[in-house]
């Protein structure tokens, strides 16, 4: 244990070493026992998504080892039905508190994402969930997704609450503002709530009222909560949060069945089973959305390189090596697209030779494509440096001087070859 003093300046990094070394926190609660999770930066399953807890508050020490981050929220691209918004478990290291007076949405975490990412990282509070603990017992009498049941709460306090959480959503950017509120929509689903469809279908409408209302600039601050508060549907059309809320309330219903369906099998997964978080790392987790940024940012690098070797006739000092790098990065992070189409675990996200990230995916034109460009270009293995540093080429030379017009054609039309079979295999 002596390498423990290597941290007494740094505490709260005590955490992420132990979990390297694989060693284990003691006295966990009992329901997280026998429910061993995966390796912080493993995706979640979409099996598991109707068991993420909702409500937004924050995490007691003991559930630091069992939390899901969402990684990818780009309200375009949610789909209820094909799991688009994707998930990782983490670890969460420590807390920050909020300084800026926020009661609900301020508080952020430090968290450890794993090694195929940056290993900590700073999140707010709202992007990480709970999972359901599994309690080994039947769910047929009480059914309780969050911490507290519907009905224990009196309408206008939850009310109350609501309108503080919007307030402060409302001052964060759309992105951010648009997790809450399909947070607080999922929360409340009527199908989510069985035996208070009535009371929580008042506070779907009046959720919505308040957005609304948060939209034309008015305060909700003193809002009145009466009989009559949530009882009609409120007409969402003219309203920039109209897709939001509707996606957010298909979801809600898709987790609503998915629980209903699976929550005793989930609880009988207390070891071993279906839904057991630790099988979530030896089964194929294709992730659509993480494959569909790859892509959608290899394409960009490929624009910028096409556009870039446009211009060399009208300079006179010529980087072809930035235009052939800037191919490799596209074909690169077109290659590891098709990874995460397969199984996003997988997905060497540190790798960065064409020719390795190529191997396992089976694929024998692309194995062809990265092969020839990395051979074509003299950068295979760690030669991929060459692109860039000056101490990776031989003599006085700099990479400016070892790459010329014919290379960078190349590397242009090698890279619209190996996107396009992306494309095709993807789509």
């Amino acid at each position: 244990m002596s390498y423990l003093l290597d941290f007494r300046d740094k505490p709260h990094e005590i955490s992420l070493e132990l979990d390297r070394r694989k060693i284990a926190a003691y006295n966990l609660p009992l329901s997280y026992q026998g429910s061993v999770f995966p390796n912080p930066g493993t995706y979640v399953e979409d099996r598991f998504l109707p068991f993420l807890v909702q409500g937004i508050i924050p995490f007691k020490k003991h559930e630091y080892m069992f939390a899901a981050l969402e990684i990818e929220f780009d309200d375009d691209g949610e789909d209820p039905e094909n799991g688009i918004v994707t998930y990782i478990y983490v670890h969460i290291l420590s807390e920050i508190a909020s300084s800026n007076g926020s009661i609900h949405l301020g508080i952020r975490y430090i968290v450890n994402v794993g090694d195929r990412y940056e290993e900590t990282v700073e999140v707010p509070i709202y992007r990480l969930y709970r999972f359901l603990p599994q309690t080994q017992e039947s769910s047929q009498d009480v059914v309780v997704f969050d911490s507290e049941p519907v009905g224990a709460i009196a309408f206008d306090e939850n009310c109350r609450r609501i309108r503080e959480m919007l307030t402060e959503a409302f001052q964060l950017s759309d992105q951010a503002r648009k997790i809450v509120i399909r947070r607080l929509i999922k929360k409340w689903h009527p199908d989510k709530n069985i035996g208070n469809e009535s009371y929580c279908t008042r506070i779907y409408n009046y959720l919505r009222e308040l957005i609304l209302r948060l939209e034309r600039g008015e305060s909700i601050n003193e809002e009145i909560v009466n009989a009559t508060t949530g009882m009609s549907a409120p007409d969402m059309s003219g309203s920039s949060y109209k897709t939001t809320t509707e996606r957010a309330y298909q979801t809600g219903g898709t987790y609503a069945r998915g629980y209903r369906a699976n929550i005793d099998e989930y609880n009988r997964s207390f070891r071993q089973g279906h839904y057991s978080h630790r099988s979530s790392e030896s089964t194929p987790r294709p992730s659509v959305g993480e494959s569909r940024r790859w892509l959608r940012q290899a394409k960009q690098d490929y624009s910028a390189a096409k556009r870039a070797l446009e211009c060399t006739e009208h300079i006179q000092q010529k980087s072809y090596n930035w235009i052939c790098f800037m191919c490799h990065q596209a074909c690169e992070k077109a290659l590891k697209a098709v990874w995460f189409s397969k199984d996003a675990n997988l997905c060497p996200q540190r790798v960065h030779s064409l020719t390795s990230i190529v191997r396992g995916l089976d694929h024998a034109d692309l194995q062809q494509e990265a092969t020839l460009f990395e051979g074509r270009l003299q950068i295979e293995g760690r030669q991929y440096f060459r692109l860039r540093y000056p101490d990776c080429v031989a003599g006085n030379n700099i990479p400016s001087d070892m790459f010329h017009d014919d290379d960078a054609r190349f590397a242009v039309e090698s890279a619209k070859r190996m996107l396009d079979i992306v494309d095709d295999f993807t789509n």
